[in-house]
């Protein structure tokens, strides 16, 4: 069988494909500004307790592209909600272990702000869901740097309500300059300089 050639068998993960998991790919490359990684309910804490965040094996060809410090974020299907800011320490994969997801990337926590529901963030991320009218609650997960950038202002803006509804007193203006700082200084792919190009 397979006449002399050598064949492969690859798994696919249906299961994240019924919970919005998109094949396509924005191939960025070098252009990548920030990834967004998935869980559950179920596997929330190991991710956020392990700080090892990872995706199936069609993820690879733009994971790759992480450099430590880049935003990540993670989504949570069972929800729909966002969890962040986390940024990446360094992406690895493991090939001889078996995971439905190897593409994986260690994390610390950067930021650690209230999670967003899909209504707040979505206006911000609309060219990352599936234009497919019958897949149009699919997200991409590839990240340009001005989606990062407003993904990680729309984090640090949540914060700073909650930091000022718990009795903070910073005036309105320092927090809008601190979390355009923050959101600049979090979405650049070192915490340095941001960069706003495309």
């Amino acid at each position: 069988m397979g006449a002399g050639r050598k064949t492969s068998t690859y798994d696919i993960d249906t299961g994240a494909q019924q919970l919005g998991f998109v094949e396509r790919q924005r191939n960025l490359g070098e252009n990548l500004g920030g990834v967004i990684f998935g869980c559950s309910h179920d596997t929330y804490d190991e991710c956020v307790n392990g700080l090892i965040f990872g995706l199936p094996r069609p993820h690879i060809c733009y994971v790759q592209y992480i450099v430590p410090g880049m935003p990540v974020f993670l989504y949570n299907y069972s929800d729909r909600t966002m969890h962040g800011i986390f940024k990446a320490v360094r992406w690895t994969t493991f090939p001889n272990q078996r995971t439905q997801y190897p593409a994986q990337v260690r994390v610390e926590v950067y930021n650690q702000c209230p999670s967003l529901s899909e209504r707040e963030f979505r206006p911000l991320l609309k060219d990352c869901y599936s234009q497919d009218t019958s897949q149009s609650s699919r997200l991409c997960f590839e990240l340009k740097r001005s989606e990062a950038q407003n993904l990680c202002r729309l984090f640090n803006a949540a914060s700073a309500r909650v930091n000022l509804g718990a009795g903070a007193t910073r005036p309105a203006s320092q927090a809008a300059a601190s979390n355009s700082k923050a959101a600049g200084t979090a979405s650049s792919s070192s915490l340095g300089e941001a960069s706003t190009s495309e």
